[in-house]
């Protein structure tokens, strides 16, 4: 998979997740009417979820709810760059992802094999990432059907007619997609976690590569970097 690819998707991907969340809003409250396409004809449709994905790309929720799964990946790689020269080289366990990630990469870009590595690691970084969208679109959506139960339950008491009886509605249809995104969204800390573990698998291979092929360069940029946080 190369970058761009992985780029487009992470747009589009969460943009058609949200949609889908609008579609089911739509259906269970009647408050709009919005459906999946149907054909190749309705497919301009999806032109929804690419402004919904925009929108999403624009906040830090990704970010957010893959932090702490991001944050392992990166540390497990740090781990595997310094460790063969913690004892030949003063304070190197004390470089952190954010000076490293510069020598990785740069490893990475010089190197075709590892290049090629890199495209088998986006694919699981896209799966990786989704899993993340689908847990923030899950808690969102549990969040907005719960509030349109309320919006229900309320409108006559505080609105005028007809705007209190057009938010009205079957509150129990709201039950069901509140159990099953509640179930989604603790299934995606499984999806993360599994995904997590093959990323750290993944980049263990990438790091072994380096330390075979490049150890003296990598030594020799680690212990400049060492030298220049003393």
């Amino acid at each position: 998979m190369t970058l761009d690819v992985q780029k487009y998707l992470r747009l589009i991907l969460p943009g058609i997740f949200l949609y889908g969340l609008l579609v089911i809003l739509c259906w269970t409250t009647n408050w709009c009417d919005l459906v999946l396409p149907q054909s190749w004809e309705e497919l301009t449709k999806l032109l929804a979820a690419i402004v919904l994905g925009f929108l999403y790309s624009l906040t830090p929720l990704r970010e957010i709810s893959n932090n702490c799964f991001h944050l392992d990946v990166n540390q497990n790689i740090s781990a595997a760059l310094v460790r063969p020269f913690e004892s030949e080289i003063p304070h190197s366990s004390h470089i952190g992802w954010n000076n490293l990630k510069h020598v990785f990469y740069y490893f990475v870009d010089k190197d075709e094999s590892l290049k090629t590595k890199s495209s088998i690691i986006r694919f699981n970084g896209l799966l990786w990432t989704s899993a993340a969208d689908l847990r923030v679109v899950s808690i969102l959506g549990v969040l907005i059907f719960s509030a349109s139960m309320i919006c229900s339950h309320y409108s006559n008491l505080v609105l005028p007619q007809p705007i209190s009886s057009s938010l009205q509605f079957n509150e129990y249809r709201a039950g069901g997609p509140i159990f099953f995104l509640t179930l989604l969204f603790l299934a995606t800390f499984y999806f993360s976690k599994t995904l997590t573990i093959k990323h750290k698998k993944l980049g263990d291979e990438q790091c072994e590569y380096i330390l075979l092929h490049y150890k003296d360069e990598l030594k020799e940029k680690i212990s400049k970097l060492s030298s220049s946080l003393r």
